[in-house]
């Protein structure tokens, strides 16, 4: 879904401009960013992102993982007999 023009880009850049660190997800990157390490904020940790010519134009959010993936592993309970 695209963002609403009145709305503007979504950068935050006065802010930003001396600080490496970014808890603002939505923000996004532009062309002044390529080349250097954020540390983005998911929600438990920062995140080092390295910033690339085809981020331009993204949001940092969409390259930090905010969810833990689960492989399927459980603890099974054993079932107690005689009951």
């Amino acid at each position: 879904m695209a963002r609403s023009q009145w709305k503007g880009l979504g950068l935050e850049r006065s802010k930003w401009d001396n600080k490496k660190q970014v808890w603002c997800r939505s923000r996004r990157i532009i062309g002044g960013d390529v080349g250097q390490i954020y540390k983005v904020y998911n929600g438990r940790k920062f995140v080092e992102v390295l910033v690339n010519e085809l981020m331009v134009g993204r949001m940092f959010g969409e390259y930090v993982m905010t969810r833990t993936m689960d492989v399927g592993i459980h603890n099974k309970k054993s079932k107690k007999k005689g009951r």
